[in-house]
């Protein structure tokens, strides 16, 4: 009888402790993801050619440079760069005027060509072994147009060039050493924007 008891205590014990367990009512699960895709840029043109252009000219390119984000969805900004080739002629800085065995490159970002007063040396210049700079509204761009044609907030759209690049080429104002060609190499870089 004593066991009996001594169980049927015990269970009532048990049941005692489960009415006052209570379920929680609510929980969490934290999520995580690694995205697939990464921010990529590619210039559909590898090499261009300004052609004749005679010292102290100035020539644009005249068929634009297509830049294509194909990230797979990621809007993106640009930066531009450029390093002088080895040797030759070198770039000028600030925007000044070549000189002597000195060329001037100018970038900017259009949908249509710019014309030659588009480009603004201050905002515009590409100096050789400068570091990347971002474009925006006003760096690499010409004023006063739609900022869809700029070098950044680039969407990626398939099977299209999303953006177009420009260069003014400001040659020489004399020279006294031969320059081989490529003399120059134009960086465009990507960056989630």
């Amino acid at each position: 009888m004593k066991n009996q008891m001594r169980c049927l205590m015990a269970l009532v014990a048990v049941i005692m402790l489960a009415g006052q367990c209570k379920a929680s009512g609510s929980d969490d699960v934290a999520l995580s993801v690694t995205l697939s895709n990464s921010v990529s840029v590619t210039l559909q043109t590898a090499t261009y050619d300004f052609q004749s252009v005679a010292t102290g000219g100035q020539s644009i390119n005249t068929a634009g440079l297509p830049v294509n984000n194909d990230s797979g969805g990621i809007r993106e900004d640009y930066s531009l760069s450029m390093v002088d080739a080895a040797g030759g002629w070198t770039a000028v800085t600030g925007g000044s005027a070549p000189s002597t065995d000195q060329y001037g490159i100018e970038a900017v970002f259009a949908s249509t060509q710019p014309a030659h007063l588009d480009f603004h040396a201050t905002n515009d210049d590409l100096a050789g072994g400068q570091a990347a700079v971002a474009a925006s509204d006003t760096v690499f761009a010409v004023d006063g147009w739609e900022a869809g044609g700029k070098g950044y907030d680039v969407a990626d759209i398939a099977g299209t060039h999303e953006r177009t690049l420009w260069l003014r080429l400001q040659m020489p104002s004399a020279v006294t050493q031969s320059q081989s060609n490529p003399f120059a190499t134009v960086w465009v870089s990507a960056a989630a924007g």
